[in-house]
């Protein structure tokens, strides 16, 4: 767990604290997601994939709660997790969550933003990548 997510998780516990710095617990929620999306991204790209596993399964628990909250961060989840699965591996059901992400109406409605261009990029790339290997 990086610092920045160790403290935006204490702001969103803490109301009094966070009250104190003037940050509501919708904001300190939306940029603890961020920085989770920053540490799995970094530890998938230095080769730990454990590390970015949890990062993911992680920002899975958040979703009930920014749903309670009014934080849209379901697609930014969604996304981080079928990166994550890609890199382990498991193309077939990163695919599978890039098609769905892809057929949403509500991305430009996200509390943590993901642009459709680059989910129909990373599918693409996927879907290439699966073709290719077939051969």
């Amino acid at each position: 767990m990086s610092l920045r997510e160790t403290n935006f998780g204490i702001l969103r516990r803490n109301p009094g604290l966070s009250e104190a710095l003037h940050i509501s617990t919708r904001d300190a929620l939306r940029l603890e997601v961020e920085a989770v999306i920053q540490n799995s991204s970094l530890s998938r790209k230095n080769g730990f994939m454990q590390r970015s596993l949890n990062s993911a399964s992680y920002l899975s628990t958040l979703k009930s709660l920014s749903k309670e909250l009014g934080v849209k961060m379901d697609a930014a989840a969604d996304r981080e997790l079928a990166s994550t699965l890609w890199e382990q591996g498991e193309a077939a059901t990163s695919v599978k969550i890039l098609q769905d992400l892809c057929a949403r109406r509500d991305l430009s409605d996200q509390s943590v933003q993901i642009g459709k261009a680059g989910v129909l990029a990373q599918l693409v790339s996927g879907i290439i990548e699966c073709s290719l290997a077939e051969v």
